[in-house]
C-alpha cells in the first residue's frame, strides 16, 4: 500500500494492489468532500457541527461496499448508524450513552444488544465477558462458556494473537497502517471486538469507537471534528479530523482527543506534540512567572491540603460520608452512576470526593493565609532592623535568600531536564514531568520574589531621626 499527502498533511491518494483512490477536501475546514474510486466520485455530507452524516463505506482502494447514514445527539456522538448495502437489508445500529458521554448500550437491530457496565465488564446477548488489565493494557478476557483467553499485542497495542489457557491460538489478526484488517482468522464463538490499537470495532458499521469520537479506518480519519481546542503551537493539530498526525505507525490516540507516541515505539522517538507542549509551557511560564506566584502557591497549597486531609481529616470525612445516602443521585444502576476515567463511579462516591477536596482546599487556603502573614511579618521585621542600623545584616540575609533560592531553582530545573531527556516515556513519566514542572515554576517564583524584595529593601532609606 502507498499514500500521498499534500503540503499540510492531508491524504491525497491511497494505492493498493494496482488500484487507487483519490481524496478531495474543503480548503478551509479540511472536511473530506469526495473520494474517487474506480472512476466514480462518492460524496461526503456533514451537519452544521461538522459531523459526517452520509458517506460511502470503502473497501480497499477501489470499491465501495455500502453507504452509511449517521445521526448524532447534542454532544455530537452517533446515536444511530444505518448501513445500506446493495441487495441486502439495511443494518441499523443504535447507541446509548450516560450523562458523561460514555457508551452504556449498543443495539444492532435484529442481531442483539451489548451492555457496558465498565471497561472491565460487558454483556452481549446475555453472555458476560470480563476484561483483565495489566500495566494499562488489556491482557486477557474471561467469557462465559469459553474460559480465559490471553491477548498478544503489537507495538501499537493492537490485538494480533489471542490464545486460550492451553496456549492454542483461537484468533489471529493483522492490520494495515490506518487500521483496516489485513486478515483475520478465528474459531471462537465470541470474537474480541477490541482490535486495532485496542479500540472497539463496531462490526455492524465498520467504525472504531475511540470514546470521544468514532474513526473510519478506510479513510484514516475521524468522522467528527475534535471537540477540544487544538494547540496553536502545533500545526498538525489544526486539522480536526486527522488521525495521529497521519503517522499511525508510531502514534496512538487512546481517547480520540490527542495523539501520543505508543509506549512501545521501537524507534524511541520523542513526541512532537509533547515537545511542542513542553516548549509552550516553558514559554508561558517564563512570560508570566512574575504574575503567577500566588496562583502556584494556591495550587501547591491545595495539593498539600488534600494530602494533609488524608492524614488528619479522616474522622470528619467519615462523618460526611455517613450523611450521604447510598441512593444519592438515583435509584437504579444507570441513574446513580457516572462513567469517569474508564469506570463507573457512584454519585455518592463523587459527593464524598467533592467533600474531601473542599475540606482539603479549606485547609490549604488556611495554611496559605498563615504563610502570607508570616512573610509579611518577616518583611516588617527586616524593615525595622534596617531602620535600627541592621542594614548590613539585612542585606547579607537577602543575599543568602537569593543564593538559596537560585540553588533550589537550579536543582529543580536540572531534575526536570533529566526527566525530559528520557526516551520512551510512560504515562507515569509524563505525570512526573508535569509535577516537576510545577516544582520548577514554584522555585522560579520564589527566586524572583527574593530578587524583588532585595531591590525594594535597597530602595528603602533608613530614617536618620530614629
Amino acid at each position: 500500500m502507498a499514500w500521498t499527502y499534500d503540503s499540510i498533511g492531508n491524504i491525497l491518494s491511497k494505492s493498493q494492489d494496482g488500484s487507487s483512490m483519490t481524496y478531495a477536501y474543503n480548503s478551509v475546514t479540511h472536511k473530506l468532500d469526495t473520494v474517487t474510486a474506480g472512476g466514480t466520485a462518492y460524496n461526503y455530507s456533514y451537519d452544521a457541527n461538522g459531523n459526517i452524516t452520509a458517506c460511502p463505506k470503502l473497501e480497499g482502494a477501489s470499491s465501495i461496499s455500502a453507504t452509511l447514514a449517521i445521526a448524532y445527539n447534542v454532544d455530537n456522538m452517533p446515536t444511530q448508524v444505518v448501513k445500506s448495502e446493495s441487495g441486502q437489508p439495511d443494518v441499523t445500529t443504535n447507541f446509548y450513552y450516560d450523562g458523561n458521554g460514555a457508551r452504556v448500550r449498543k443495539e444492532v437491530v435484529g442481531e442483539g444488544t451489548t451492555f457496558y457496565a465498565s471497561q472491565y465488564y460487558e454483556v452481549k446477548n446475555g453472555v458476560a465477558t470480563k476484561y483483565i488489565f495489566g500495566a494499562d493494557r488489556r491482557i486477557a478476557k474471561i467469557t462465559d462458556g469459553e474460559g480465559i483467553q490471553y491477548f498478544s499485542k503489537d507495538h501499537l497495542g493492537s490485538s494480533t494473537v489471542v490464545t486460550d489457557d492451553s496456549g492454542a491460538v483461537v484468533e489471529q489478526a493483522d492490520y494495515r497502517p490506518f487500521g483496516e484488517d489485513r486478515f483475520y482468522t478465528g474459531t471462537v464463538a465470541t470474537p474480541t471486538p477490541y482490535k486495532y490499537t485496542d479500540q472497539e470495532l463496531d462490526e455492524s458499521t465498520g467504525l472504531y469507537n475511540y470514546d470521544a469520537r468514532h474513526y473510519d479506518p478506510a479513510i484514516g480519519r475521524f468522522i467528527s471534528p475534535d471537540s477540544l481546542i487544538p494547540n496553536l503551537y502545533d500545526p498538525q493539530q489544526l486539522n480536526p479530523y486527522a488521525y495521529c498526525r497521519n503517522n499511525p505507525l508510531i502514534y496512538v490516540d487512546p481517547t480520540g482527543h490527542d495523539d501520543e507516541l505508543s509506549s512501545d515505539d521501537p524507534m524511541g522517538n520523542t513526541s512532537d506534540s509533547d515537545a511542542s507542549t513542553e516548549k509552550t509551557t516553558e514559554t508561558k511560564t517564563e512570560q508570566n512567572s512574575s504574575d503567577t506566584t500566588v496562583s502556584n502557591e494556591v495550587k501547591e497549597g491545595i495539593s498539600e491540603g488534600v494530602d494533609e486531609l488524608e492524614k488528619k481529616g479522616r474522622s470528619l470525612l467519615d462523618k460526611i460520608r455517613g450523611l450521604i445516602p447510598s441512593s444519592f443521585g438515583g435509584m437504579n444502576s444507570i441513574d446513580g452512576y457516572s462513567y469517569i476515567d474508564g469506570k463507573f463511579v457512584s454519585h455518592k462516591e463523587k459527593a464524598e470526593k467533592a467533600a474531601a477536596i473542599g475540606l482539603g482546599a479549606g485547609m490549604a487556603l488556611s495554611e496559605l493565609a498563615k504563610a502570607t502573614e508570616e512573610c509579611t511579618q518577616e518583611n516588617n521585621d527586616t524593615s525595622q532592623n534596617s531602620k535600627k542600623g541592621g542594614g548590613k545584616s539585612g542585606q547579607k540575609k537577602s543575599r543568602d535568600q537569593i543564593e538559596n533560592a537560585k540553588k533550589q531553582y537550579d536543582q529543580e530545573k536540572s531534575k526536570l531536564d533529566g526527566m525530559k531527556s528520557k526516551a520512551n516515556k510512560t504515562p507515569d513519566d509524563k505525570k512526573a514531568i508535569q509535577k516537576q514542572e510545577r516544582a520548577v515554576s514554584k522555585a522560579q517564583d520564589k527566586l524572583k520574589a527574593s530578587e524583588i524584595h532585595t531591590k525594594d529593601r535597597r530602595r528603602q532609606k533608613p530614617d536618620r531621626n530614629m
